[in-house]
């Protein structure tokens, strides 16, 4: 696998923009995958979690679907608007996605 540092360093920046962006649950399930990565008391226990964090990424096909936004309140109820900040933040998360997957890929053949 490549440096273990740059993958946390890339999930760190994908919790970092969920928490960010409203998705606070999202971000502590990465939290806690990151943390049992960490925590493993072996290789063999870390590469299981890793296997488990790649299967996360592998399955959540609609973490690439997710789209930023902010609510607020209109005459009809809730709406929910978006800025260019909020598109940028959303291109970030897909392109880190996106090195996550390609790191925990070359992880499997690996």
């Amino acid at each position: 696998m490549n440096d273990p540092r740059e993958l946390e360093a890339l999930i760190q920046d994908a919790i970092v923009l969920l928490t960010d962006s409203g998705f606070p649950l999202a971000a502590e399930a990465l939290k806690d995958n990151l943390r049992g990565v960490r925590e493993a008391p072996t290789a063999g226990a870390r590469r299981h979690r890793i296997f488990q964090l790649r299967d996360l990424f592998d399955g959540i096909g609609s973490a690439a679907d997710v789209f930023f936004c902010a609510p607020s309140p209109g005459d009809h109820g809730m709406r929910f608007t978006r800025t260019d900040a909020h598109r940028r933040d959303e291109q970030r998360y897909r392109r880190t996605l996106a090195s996550i997957q390609k790191i925990l890929a070359a992880a499997r053949a690996a």
